[in-house]
């Protein structure tokens, strides 16, 4: 998933290519002491997370998943 701050919207990709869109309330993005839980009530498999400081591009997203 990319998550832009500017467009205020969450972005979900399967195998490089976006497959749900909602927007993003900002007070959720704030920081907290939870720990960060991925993949909690997903009933796929999830095989590959990586963490960057800004949300990729879909053309960077395909790039990765080797699209």
């Amino acid at each position: 998933a990319t998550v832009s701050l500017l467009d205020r919207k969450m972005q979900l990709f399967a195998d490089g290519e976006p497959v749900a869109e909602r927007a993003v309330d900002l007070g959720l993005m704030l920081t907290n002491d939870e720990p960060l839980r991925i993949g909690q009530d997903c009933r796929a498999v999830i095989d590959d997370v990586r963490l960057y400081g800004c949300a990729l591009t879909p053309k960077e997203v395909r790039a990765l998943a080797g699209r």
